[in-house]
């Protein structure tokens, strides 16, 4: 079989000039000895996805959950948390600064006199420091993602 190529499509397949040769591959074997077990576990598995959706036929991502419920390892399409923009965004620095503005700017909208305009400087640096912060955090990531 010399100079035989593999197809991308069916690689347990190989072609040498005219000739179609099926090359034994212990995958292949494993695949067709055992899937059959548990494909009509598999097949109902999907189709009780798809019902909950209220769609008649399963998806391909209905059968690739209910394949990963007997199959252990990273999910083919994993998914994001919910939560993902807010922990990669938001830091404590930025927490305590906004609560620190906040803080301020209530003091200061609330009070007469010297004291209250002091309170809205004070609110406006602590604003500052909160911009500065989330767009040091924001470059901070970008450069992480790189």
């Amino acid at each position: 079989m010399s100079g035989g190529i593999v197809t991308p499509i069916a690689p347990h397949i190989a072609h040498d000039d005219n000739n179609v040769v099926e090359k034994p591959d212990f995958v292949r074997r494993l695949i067709d000895d055992h899937l059959p077990a548990i494909e009509s576990v598999i097949r109902l598995n999907a189709e009780e996805r798809a019902k909950k959706e209220q769609r008649s036929e399963p998806s391909a991502m209905d059968c690739m959950k209910a394949v990963q419920e007997y199959m252990p390892g990273t999910p083919i399409v994993p998914e994001k948390p919910k939560w993902v923009w807010l922990n990669q965004n938001v830091t404590g620095f930025m927490v305590i600064t906004a609560l620190m503005a906040l803080t301020f700017g209530v003091i200061g909208t609330r009070g007469d006199g010297a004291g209250a305009a002091a309170a809205l400087e004070i609110a406006k640096i602590f604003a500052g420091a909160l911009v500065g912060g989330a767009a040091g955090a924001g470059a901070a990531a970008a450069a992480t993602r790189r």
